[in-house]
């Protein structure tokens, strides 16, 4: 992501309503937390079938990986690790920008390159959904880039900046977040309601040190028609290099928050191919049959 300096990325992005993760609200109202917040948490800690096996030759792997002072090394090598071979049937790409996407804060330069993602394929997303929701949910004019996406990775070098890439991590998520609730209304055939729960996840990765973060929205206020809030909050955090145990638990509640993250995206398309498939296309317009 090339954005302005942290300080004033901060700033834009309170401005705008979308609070990153541990950011002190005014009145000593404390951070929400989503509805699903047990249930994201126990599904995060899910044994997998793809750790039972001995991972210590690879665990020292990863470990020597992780002193590389590059990140695209870090992204070829560790990365895929981390990922296992489970996920790969996941539609997942980085690096792209996102030129297509609905600016989340107006009248700033950002452009949206997250390192890795998540989403659907372009045709699993039906015409009249795509028609509909347009720069919402397709992130990029190339049709070859996931659409729909809900989960993003951030990574940097030892060295990196974790502010700076905690704070790309809750854009990416914002939009994230916003693209579902959009889906949600468009199934729902109307003004839908924030309904609190998280549906968009993220993670960064720098030093050994994994942070998955869930992504939700509130309304900004009590007023009706209110307009949109973004929360991110931690999930669980994993030093992976610290111990094999560390690595073991790390790699899995990756795994599985992509899991969680494909399952919400697959089922929230199907809801809304389905209310698309209600209608049919007039003059100009789409008309509805019951």
């Amino acid at each position: 992501m090339s954005t302005p300096h942290h300080k004033d990325l901060e700033r834009l992005l309170i401005d705008e309503s979308i609070f990153p993760e541990g950011y002190h609200h005014p009145n000593d109202h404390s951070t929400p937390k989503p509805r699903n917040l047990d249930q994201l948490l126990e599904d995060l800690s899910v044994i997998r079938y793809d750790m039972r096996g001995d991972s210590t030759a690879e665990f020292r792997i990863f470990q020597q990986m992780n002193n590389s002072v590059s990140r695209s090394t870090i992204m070829r090598r560790v990365i895929p690790i981390l990922e296992g071979s489970a996920g790969t049937d996941i539609m997942n790409d980085g690096d792209i920008e996102l030129d297509n996407l609905a600016p989340l804060v107006e009248d700033i330069e950002v452009e949206l390159r997250p390192d890795y993602f998540d989403g659907a394929p372009f045709t699993a997303v039906g015409k009249q959904v795509r028609d509909a929701l347009g720069g919402i949910i397709i992130p990029s004019t190339d049709i070859r880039v996931p659409v729909a996406p809900n989960f993003f990775l951030e990574v940097r070098r030892p060295s990196g900046n974790a502010v700076i890439t905690k704070l790309e991590a809750c854009c990416y998520g914002a939009c994230g977040a916003r693209l579902m609730n959009a889906m949600q209304n468009y199934f729902y055939g109307g003004d839908y309601p924030y309904d609190n729960y998280a549906h968009c996840f993220s993670a960064t990765y720098i030093n050994g040190l994994l942070k998955i973060y869930a992504h939700f929205t509130t309304a900004s206020d009590s007023t009706v028609g209110a307009s949109p809030a973004y929360h991110m909050i931690e999930l669980k955090a994993f030093n992976m290099t610290s111990s094999h145990e560390d690595f073991i638990a790390g790699c899995a509640a990756f795994r599985n928050t992509r899991d969680m993250a494909a399952k919400v995206r697959n089922c929230f398309i199907a809801r809304a191919n389905e209310e698309a498939s209600e209608y049919r296309a007039g003059p100009g317009q789409l008309r509805v049959e019951r």
